[in-house]
């Protein structure tokens, strides 16, 4: 159980601390130790995933995309957590809802949308229009901070017709 909690496995990590608890077959005072566990392991989490809250509403509010290890953790704690009453009692879901439809997602998914426009001009034989939207898509690097992987494949599409050209 230590090993999953070590890689982050929370779900794995939960399970088998409470599939060893519940276990018949070992003896309430074998399991002392792995209990005390498992309430610290709880008491962790939850400060954790308070934490990690306290990081993306930041971001949210400042319109600007969270730590992606703060996210993904957090994601993973949810897939793992979501359905205990506490986890529940807490506002977690809707945040991770929440980054799925403000300011720097919407832009993603648009800069998203214009390349595969682009990608499908260029297999039209536009290559001039392509061009143009890979250029603007390009430009947009550092916006949001950087995170965006659209502006780095329009310019690898850019990059890659300088080479055949």
């Amino acid at each position: 159980m230590i090993a999953y909690a070590k890689t982050e496995d929370w779900m794995l990590a939960w399970e088998r601390g409470n599939n060893v608890l519940n276990d018949k077959n070992i003896k309430t005072k074998d399991k002392r130790e792995l209990k005390d566990f498992m309430k610290e392991f709880e008491k962790y989490v939850k400060s954790e995933l308070e934490r990690l809250d306290a990081s993306i509403q930041k971001s949210i509010k400042a319109d600007f995309w969270p730590n992606t290890w703060h996210w993904q953790r957090m994601k993973a704690m949810q897939e793992a957590f979501g359905e205990l009453d506490w986890y529940k009692k807490k506002n977690y879901a809707r945040t991770l809802e929440t980054l799925k439809t403000y300011g720097p997602a919407q832009r993603d998914q648009a800069r998203k949308e214009k390349l595969f426009e682009a990608v499908k001009l260029e297999l039209a034989g536009k290559r001039d229009e392509a061009k143009k939207i890979y250029q603007e898509i390009a430009g947009q690097k550092k916006d949001d901070g950087g995170v965006s992987t659209w502006p780095y494949a329009a310019e690898y599409r850019l990059s890659w017709w300088m080479s055949v050209e």
